[in-house]
């Protein structure tokens, strides 16, 4: 007869070798936007994004670079809410460095998150001084994007920073002051969630912004920014993980639940870059406390092209689409604008963002392997290496020989603005203001018709004889009656005119200032094209007509083309190379790392899983080819089980140095590197060894 002992120890053998009793494969769920990206993105070229962040990391915290535009590190004695030095980065090269903290923290995390230590690095301690955006001094107690500023202006400015910092007091918890940074920032973003749910328990934030002084919510009349929610439950939660705090934990909720309210039918509520943190948070509360969260829901709206009507902005998402040669899917911003514009910070944040997701629902792994594989593919392209300098708008910097800092978007096609070559009134006058080069207003424009009511005014732009379209909008408003004036454009200073806008527009209140957009027709040919503001009808003698903006975005038929908003729309800066986009890169560099397998990416799903319970290393595996693939993976040279969380089983048992495992077409895999014959269990739907959760499962 067998001794009771030894049965067990059979047993556990047979589990070891078949899986654990009652862990079932995640069917996986198809994301229909991530359904159309390449399997394989053409050209496939896969960087090495941790040297690319290394590089950045030391090009950036060089106070004493030489060179046009450097250095981008300044520090500073003036500090306003902590003790001398600060540091200030400028947002773009060649920009003034006014030290936004989506810039400044972000570096300092980007460096943190492959490896560098930032609070003693060379003998600065970089971390402390991110303290300085924790706006202590006047009053408001939360990290913002700036180090004496308010609340009020906008959701995403002001909740974005906190993310980031808290971040960094996860890393650095033992950096002084850093968790009463953290807690505070938490709790005054509570009590702004109590203060939304006061009425009924339910927290409204279709907002634009909250205004931590009056303790109360903002429209600023333009937009609204609900996916705040979301920034402010990744805020509430990670603090209540770390202090276990039931205000933070109900705070968390409150947001949420607003979420989970909104209806499929009324549109993603993403905004900038926060709502991509609700499917991960979704997902470990419902794994972790047994919430019942809709992550299908938040994912479906994170990974949408956002071109329905009545969202809050529109065509805002990510993109799933090639520009020109090259494949551009898995970039994320606009989807309109020159027919894709898509941005640095706002794809590494967001993959950095939705990466663990992964780790709490196995069910979206291939989906996630898919979308982050065009991500490390395409982003290289934001990189001024990756094409060539007729495609880029900044390619003079040669100071960055390296190329480790990116461009700030990139469109899909050249847009550049046209020269003003000459303006003229010729009835009425320009009461106040100017432009710089007929692109944006030094000040509002303000004309005054004549004592007969006529106003005239006509300006005259060179432009590329290449151009394909020719679009501009504008606001604008007067008080005058409805549609007395238009805007008229013209191949030739004696016309023919062709009607663009008329204003005021019907059915708008006197004074109104509108926005309106028109498109010039057919440019291509042309080197000049003249642009007249004039009457209709006769208007008051003495009526104003105020005119707040004024673009022109000439497009080429160049495709894609690397730049940024500064060089276009003159905001000072020498160039489009966007320090705060580059800043992030370490996000998507802790992410990645390449196989033995061209196509096949290790993805570390801990990396960017702030604040969570301890975990064994787990990474997954998405193959994208058409046939199974052998991949290698190094485990040290103590024992190690592998266990795929995807499919409940182990892969491989007592192994050690180089192991190989298979991921079949079109698959993933998620590999949990644990401790060689560990003692599996089961706690409800999670699968344990020695205690340590490696798959969460599902009811």
């Amino acid at each position: 007869m067998i001794r009771a002992s030894t049965a067990r120890a059979l047993l556990a053998v047979v589990i070891l070798s078949l899986g654990f009793a009652g862990a079932i494969a995640a069917e996986q769920r198809k994301v229909e936007l991530i359904e159309r990206m390449s399997s394989v993105p053409q050209p496939f070229r896969m960087i090495d994004w941790k040297a690319r962040a290394r590089g950045f990391d030391w090009l950036a915290f060089n106070p004493d670079a030489k060179g046009e535009h450097l250095p981008q590190v300044k520090l500073i004695d003036n500090t306003v809410n902590i003790a001398p030095p600060g540091f200030k980065m400028p947002s773009y090269v060649g920009g003034e460095a006014h030290g936004e903290a989506i810039a400044c923290l972000a570096a300092v995390m980007s460096g943190s998150l492959v490896g560098i230590n930032k609070s003693d690095q060379h003998g600065r301690n970089w971390v402390r001084m991110c303290q300085e955006w924790f706006n202590a001094k006047n009053g408001q107690r939360v990290v913002l994007n700036r180090t004496a500023t308010s609340t009020g202006g906008s959701f995403w400015y002001e909740v974005f920073p906190g993310v980031l910092f808290c971040q960094l007091a996860e890393r650095y918890s033992d950096v002084e002051g850093m968790d009463r940074a953290m807690k505070s920032t938490a709790d005054r973003w509570a009590e702004a969630c109590e203060q939304l749910a006061s009425k009924n328990g339910r927290a409204d934030f279709n907002w634009t912004a909250f205004n931590l002084a009056t303790m109360q919510p903002v429209f600023n009349g333009r937009w609204r920014e609900p996916d705040a929610a979301a920034g402010i439950a990744w805020i509430e939660f990670m603090a209540w993980r770390k202090w276990r705090d039931p205000r933070n934990l109900r705070a968390a909720d409150v947001c949420m639940e607003f979420l989970q309210r909104r209806a499929v039918e009324e549109g993603s509520p993403l905004y900038e870059v926060l709502l991509y943190y609700a499917p991960l948070l979704a997902a470990r509360m419902n794994a972790e406390l047994g919430r019942r969260y809709d992550v299908d829901k938040l994912v479906d709206w994170c990974f949408s092209e956002n071109q329905q009507k009545g969202v809050p902005r529109h065509g805002w998402g990510i993109i799933a689409d090639r520009f020109g040669e090259f494949d551009c899917h898995g970039l994320q911003g606009s989807t309109l604008d020159s027919k894709g514009y898509a941005f640095a910070m706002n794809t590494f944040s967001a993959a950095a963002a939705v990466a663990p997701l992964a780790r709490y629902d196995t069910r979206y792994a291939r989906a996630i392997g898919k979308w982050l594989l065009n991500v490390a593919n395409n982003a290289r392209l934001f990189y001024p290496d990756a094409l060539p300098t007729e495609h880029q708008s900044s390619s003079g910097w040669k100071t960055d020989p390296v190329n480790v800092v990116a461009y700030e978007g990139l469109r899909r096609f050249a847009v550049v603005p046209p020269r003003l070559v000459r303006e003229a009134t010729v009835y009425g006058r320009v009461e106040q203001g100017g432009y710089r080069d007929g692109i944006r207003e030094r000040k509002p424009l303000v004309f005054v018709s004549d004592d007969q009511g006529r106003l005239e005014h006509v300006w005259q732009f060179e432009m590329p004889r290449n151009a394909t379209l020719a679009p501009f909008w504008t606001r604008v408003g007067s008080d005058a009656p409805a549609e007395t004036f238009a805007l008229e454009g013209s191949y030739s200073a004696n016309g023919p005119w062709r009607t663009l806008l008329k204003f005021p527009r019907r059915g708008s209140k006197e004074g109104d200032v509108i926005g309106m957009g028109a498109v010039m027709p057919e440019p291509r040919g042309h080197d000049r094209v003249w642009l007249r503001l004039r009457n209709l009808s006769v208007a008051p003698a003495g009526a104003s007509l105020r005119m707040e903006q004024l673009h022109w975005r000439i497009q080429l038929d160049r495709s894609p083309f690397a730049t940024g908003d500064p060089l276009l729309n003159k905001w000072g800066a020498k160039t489009d190379l966007g320090v705060y986009g580059s800043a992030h890169v370490g996000y998507l560099a802790a992410l990645v790392e390449q196989t033995n397998q061209e196509h096949i990416l290790q993805l570390d799903l801990l990396a960017t899983d702030f604040f969570r319970d301890r975990a064994y290393p787990t990474y997954l595996y998405y193959n994208p080819d058409r046939a199974p693939k052998s991949v290698r993976i190094k485990v040290g040279d103590n024992a190690k089980d592998l266990y795929d969380a995807v499919a409940g089983e182990f892969v491989a048992r007592n192994v050690r140095g180089s192991v190989e495992f298979v991921v079949s077409a079109d698959n993933a895999r998620i590999i949990v590197v644990a401790p060689a014959d560990g003692r599996l269990s089961r706690d409800g739907t999670r699968t344990l060894i020695d205690g340590v959760i490696v798959g969460f499962g599902h009811d």
